[in-house]
């Protein structure tokens, strides 16, 4: 299960799989876990992404280019054209605080999607036309990436900071750096223009659940639910159980 939002998709995922998240857009992962963004384009055209992790920007480098119809999984903070390490969660603690202070917006997640100005003019590319916009020449076959290599356009804005009021100070967590990764970048130089509006996707991430214990496994979107009245198993897709009528 992903939030979604006129045809844009983004999913945290831990250890490989799609944690579920809920109706608030609250995902739970145990403190000390790595995890990555799942970002995909359903639209018709080409969309820039950028990403703020705790109130700060994890893509000042600019601006994912995404393909209509594409994804990308956003492993760490991108930094000079690449990814040296992962995303990971962990406990905001008193000694943390202490030192860093605490921010409105820890263990926000805030993606903002914008996307393609289209032209009605045909645009000439290497004598062949096409209705809308360039096609990467490094480009070869249908939509076929180099290996490892992924490109970024434009510059990142600075972001308005996320309001806060779903998340509790003592359940607050924060995102370091996890383990080493070697992603590198290109930069995009094709003529694409985008939009100045976005829309935006925020999700939270907590460590702890709603009755005060500490996520020991991540909830993924298999996980079956517990019924806290009478202890019965339900599917992840029910709402209510099936035995009490209890809302899961």
């Amino acid at each position: 299960m992903a939030a979604y939002q006129k045809k844009m998709v983004v999913a945290v995922k831990s250890n490989g799989k799609i944690l579920r998240e809920t109706a608030e857009g609250c995902v739970f992962l145990p403190f000390g876990s790595e995890y990555s963004l799942l970002l995909k384009n359903l639209d018709s055209v080409n969309v820039g992404v950028e990403v703020e992790i705790d109130g700060k920007s994890v893509t000042e480098s600019g601006r994912i280019h995404i393909l209509p119809g594409y994804d990308f999984e956003l492993q760490g903070h991108i930094n000079n054209f690449e990814i040296a390490n992962k995303f990971k969660f962990i406990e905001r603690t008193d000694e943390i605080s202490s030192h860093r202070g605490d921010r409105i917006d820890d263990g926000f997640i805030r993606v903002k999607f914008f996307r393609e100005k289209i032209s009605l003019e045909p645009i000439e590319v290497h004598h062949h036309y096409y209705p809308n916009y360039w096609y990467p020449i490094w480009i070869t076959g249908p939509w076929t990436y180099a290996p490892q290599i992924y490109y970024l356009s434009g510059q990142t804005d600075s972001f308005t900071q996320c309001s806060s009021a779903l998340q509790e100070a003592d359940n607050a967590g924060i995102t370091v750096k996890g383990s080493e990764v070697n992603m590198p970048f290109m930069e995009n130089n094709l003529p694409v223009v985008f939009e100045d509006r976005y829309e935006t996707i925020v999700l939270s991430l907590r460590g702890i659940k709603q009755t005060g214990e500490q996520v020991k496994e991540p909830i993924t979107v298999d996980t079956r639910k517990l019924c806290s009245t009478c202890g019965r198993s339900s599917g992840f897709k029910d709402n209510y159980c099936s035995t009490c009528g209890t809302h899961l």
